[in-house]
């Protein structure tokens, strides 16, 4: 399955991670394994621009940004 992520604007660093959550979210809640990952990003005039997001370091970047958040939240 492709998970694709569309946005407007720009496209942040934090897109990788960001799509890894979904990735998992879409398995553990529906049971749908994605497997490529992408954002598509729109321009104001009709233009896109398609980045692959293939870093399998994205999921444990967003675990440790969870894990620091949670922490000072307390």
């Amino acid at each position: 399955t492709f998970l694709l992520d569309i946005k407007t604007g720009s496209v942040a660093k934090t897109a990788g991670p960001q799509t890894a959550a979904y990735a998992k979210a879409l398995e553990s809640c529906l049971g749908v394994k994605v497997d490529r990952r992408a954002v598509v990003l729109l321009n104001e005039v009709g233009d896109y621009q398609f980045r692959r997001m293939p870093d399998d370091h994205d999921w444990p970047v967003f675990v440790s940004a969870l894990t620091i958040h949670n922490w000072r939240s307390k």
